[in-house]
């Protein structure tokens, strides 16, 4: 069923044209995230179809009775209205279906009352009741809230007196209790930590609604979208799968129209050199029948190639030491009394040349006041930070105050090297898509991806040993992601990254450092690693932790046990543990750490050599979890053994960078097994 259907729109702005002949059907329940580069009319089409914008040419039809949820991006609540109230306003259409269906059944029982009708009727509120979510309306309440990061004890809060951020993550939470049918969403990860964007996307894929979300995050894309729509010079593309998908079938398009376009132009070029040979003599009626041929010919086009991206080339002539960095016992706290927080405790970490380490954790856990605390911009608590010789850092703060208003692009950035001349200025902002008249523009009123280029093209200029950069790819599409991602790679000096774009992590870092309080620790290898490592530490009880994937009850599970809504909203039920715990005290994170000891092999004691002794002999404790133990410890062995035989082979010590990564890994998996043996072996 089409929920929500275009055809030939057209949309412009003054003279300027956005699109045309756009047509697009949505289906229900189908995932489809829009892509294309910043300005490229994404956020306007997404206008077009919440109705906000009106079409200068075509048709927009919605479904009838399908009800479109949308987030408003600079949200505003009434006064006196508090995080938990102003979530609970968006569910007024489950209590008027409530109301109705016991008004329904109350006349079931009157004399001469229709009956059929009244049954088809009261099958029709409870099919939109269960849809909408309303046996379950307050777990999903809470659900959603605590995925959005709010606990309990935000409940009573003035919704406005949240930050800007905040009232965002709190109108998107009040549009999802809804229960809509069609989801338009533009950028809903902005703002978000990690673990709220991975259950963010683990919610819209367990929703029955349909969802057209805007996103830059690759990731994201790819675990939730079934299709991709691309926005690219006024012309919208399908493509079926999700972004990774979308990237080999827009790749081998683009092959295909090039070769049939070159193919056509060879033809063209072989029919012209006849016309002008010929023409004019004794073939020339030949010559211009075969140009009446080509008049009439359907020209092919020429394929557009993809986006533009800026051509991004970092610095990095300077040559620090082998220890670029070394922090010893660092601790920083927040608050003072009651609210006082631990940010991290006795901290070490050792950064070496080339090193490329990423900082993750969740908001407000203290990624931002680290890198100011190792710049020396803010004080530690205690501890020390000492930079090795001749280390030169550069700081990319995600807050882009190192491209202050006040001056034109081109000045800004001349002030950064005024060694340079104007026109070398200009040829290489040329790089970052500042081109003409464009680099005369004030920097006042740049767009945030604007911003975040000139930011770019001002540090790219220096020969920094260390780069120490504040979520750099806020602002940035698609296409410039993936040319600092490829920047990155290139760069020979160390790097240090807050971010929360997962495919961007996987791509460049080889160490993570978790910041949450007392449970920060380092882990080997990049995201993913990281991903499988903490997973295993949570489902072994080692670390509890904030679960992302809470979802939507469906209609066929059991309801929970109704509850009064009033005394709800005055009482709040907290989350279930299990969704968002606080994670214990852990050891301080002590970076560049020998590898943990391989277990012993001489005796293997591992659940392939006594699974049977322990399985007949005592009872085992919770036997579900003991089997996903083994299952774990058997996976974690079959990659190593697989990486031992990577190890063995000779070709891999000619590869340094493969040999390293393999190494890692390596080590990586010791260390999970270590604790998971000892683990197995005191189970009873």
């Amino acid at each position: 069923m089409s929920l929500l259907v275009l055809e030939n729109a057209l949309k412009r702005f003054g003279s300027q044209e956005i699109f045309r002949d756009l047509s697009l059907s949505i289906e229900a329940g189908e995932k489809l995230g829009l892509i294309g580069r910043n300005g490229g009319g994404k956020t306007t089409l997404l206008r077009v179809l919440t109705g906000e914008e009106d079409l200068d040419g075509g048709a927009r039809r919605l479904a009838r009775g399908v009800r479109v949820g949308v987030v408003d991006q600079r949200p505003v609540f009434e006064g006196g209205t508090t995080v938990l109230g102003s979530v609970m306003e968006g569910l007024a259409e489950i209590h008027r279906i409530e109301a109705r269906m016991r008004e329904v059944e109350e006349h079931l029982g009157d004399p001469g009352a229709d009956t059929d009708a009244l049954l088809a009727e009261l099958g029709d509120l409870q099919h939109r009741f269960e849809f909408l979510g309303g046996y379950d309306f307050e777990h999903r309440v809470e659900a959603v809230l605590h995925g959005f990061g709010f606990e309990p004890g935000d409940y009573q809060k003035d919704a406005n007196s949240l930050s800007g951020g905040e009232r965002t993550r709190l109108a998107m939470a009040r549009v999802l209790v809804q229960g809509h049918d069609l989801l338009l969403l533009d950028e809903p990860t902005n703002h978000m930590d990690l673990l709220g964007v991975e259950w963010l996307e683990q919610f819209l894929k367990d929703s029955p609604a349909a969802v057209v979300v805007i996103s830059h995050d690759r990731r994201f894309l790819d675990r939730m979208c079934e299709g991709i729509l691309e926005l690219s010079r006024g012309t919208l593309r399908r493509f079926k799968g999700n972004y990774t998908a979308f990237e080999k079938q827009r790749d081998l398009r683009y092959e295909t129209e090039l070769r049939e376009y070159e193919k056509q132009k060879d033809f063209i070029d072989r029919e012209m050199a006849f016309i002008r040979k010929n023409m004019g003599s004794q073939r020339t009626a030949e010559a211009k029948g075969r140009l009446k041929k080509l008049e009439r010919l359907e020209r092919v086009e020429r394929p557009q190639a993809q986006v533009k991206a800026p051509r991004i080339k970092l610095g990095g002539q300077g040559r620090a030491g082998d220890l670029v960095l070394e922090v010893r016992e660092l601790s920083a706290r927040v608050g003072s009394g009651p609210t006082e927080r631990v940010l991290f405790e006795d901290l070490r970490l050792d950064v070496l040349h080339g090193e490329k380490i990423g900082i993750v954790g969740p908001n407000g856990a203290g990624k931002s006041t680290l890198l100011k605390i190792l710049l020396g911009k803010l004080p530690a608590e205690t501890g020390r930070v000492h930079w090795g010789n001749r280390a030169r850092p550069g700081y990319y703060d995600q807050d882009l105050s190192g491209i202050p208003d006040g001056r034109s692009i081109l000045k800004e950035v001349h002030a950064q090297r005024q060694d340079l001349s104007e026109h070398d200025i200009r040829s290489h902002l040329a790089r970052f898509l500042f081109v003409d008249t464009e680099v005369d523009k004030m920097v006042a009123v740049l767009s945030g991806g604007e911003r975040a280029r000139a930011a770019l093209a001002k540090i790219t200029l220096e020969p920094f040993t260390c780069l120490i950069m504040d979520e750099p790819t806020n602002h940035l599409d698609i296409a410039a992601r993936a040319s600092l991602e490829s920047a990155l790679k290139e760069y020979p000096g160390a790097l240090l990254l807050v971010s929360h774009d997962r495919y961007f992590l996987d791509e460049l870092v080889t160490r993570i450092l978790y910041v949450d309080g007392p449970a920060t620790r380092e882990y080997l290898g990049n995201y993913s690693d990281f991903e499988a490592q903490r997973g295993a530490a949570l489902a072994s009880g080692e670390e509890r932790a904030r679960t992302p994937t809470a979802k939507i009850q469906r209609a066929t599970e059991a309801p929970p046990p109704k509850t009064n809504p009033a005394a709800s909203a005055e009482k709040p039920k907290a989350p279930a543990e299990k969704d968002r715990a606080a994670a214990p005290k852990a050891e301080p994170a002590k970076a560049a750490a020998p590898p943990s000891p391989e277990p012993k092999t001489s005796e293997p004691k591992t659940p392939a050599a006594k699974s049977g002794a322990k399985a007949g002999g005592e009872k085992v404790r919770n036997p579900f979890q003991f089997q996903k133990l083994e299952q774990r410890i058997f996976e974690l062995e079959t990659e190593r053994g697989e990486l031992e035989k990577q190890l063995a082979d000779e070709q891999i010590w000619r590869d340094a960078p493969r040999f390293k990564q393999v190494m890692q890994r390596k080590e990586a998996v010791d260390a999970e097994l270590v604790p998971l043996y000892e683990k197995w072996e005191n189970w009873s």
